[in-house]
C-alpha cells in the first residue's frame, strides 16, 4: 500500500489591527509550502504568493481581521490566479468587515472546547488522560 503524500496546512495568517503585510504574505507562502525571507519586501512576496496558489485549489484563514483594505489593497491580485473552488475565510470582531456571507459563532460547551484545545496540543487519547491535572487551567483557557 502506497503511502499518500501529507497534506501541508493551508495558508492562514493573522490580521489583527497591528499586522505585517510582509509576515501575513509569508504565512500564506509557508503555509501553501513555499519559503520566503522575512526581509523580502512585498513586492517581492505578492508574486511568490502568486505563484503558489495560481491554478491551484486553496483554503486561505485570515484570523482576527480588522481592516477591509486588506483585501483589496494586499490580497486580491495575487489570489486571482487561484482555481475555481477556493475559499477565503475570513474571522473577524468587526461587523463592517463581514458584510456577506456571515456565520456568526456561539461558543462551544465547555467541555466540547476542551476537546478542541486538547486537539489543538496535538494530544492524543492517551496524553489527554496523562493531562487531566492541566484540565483546572485548560478549562479556564476554555472560558475565555
Amino acid at each position: 500500500m502506497a503511502k499518500s503524500k501529507p497534506t501541508p496546512a493551508p495558508p492562514s495568517g493573522c490580521a489583527s489591527q497591528e499586522f505585517s503585510e510582509t509576515d501575513l504574505l509569508g504565512n500564506i507562502i509557508e503555509g501553501a509550502g513555499g519559503k520566503y525571507n522575512r526581509e523580502q519586501s512585498r513586492s517581492l512576496l505578492e508574486p511568490l504568493v502568486e505563484g503558489l496558489l495560481r491554478g491551484n485549489k486553496f483554503l486561505l484563514v485570515l484570523d482576527d481581521v480588522w481592516d477591509a483594505r486588506i483585501w483589496d489593497d494586499l490580497l486580491r491580485n495575487p489570489l486571482q490566479g487561484g482555481a475555481a473552488g477556493s475559499r477565503v475565510l475570513v474571522t473577524t470582531r468587526n461587523e463592517g468587515i463581514a458584510t456577506a456571507h456571515v456565520h456568526e459563532m456561539k461558543l462551544l460547551p465547555p467541555e466540547d472546547g476542551w476537546s478542541l484545545l486538547c486537539k489543538k496540543a496535538t494530544m492524543n487519547a492517551e496524553e489527554e488522560r496523562d493531562a487531566q491535572d492541566l484540565k483546572d487551567i485548560g478549562m479556564k483557557i476554555v472560558e475565555k
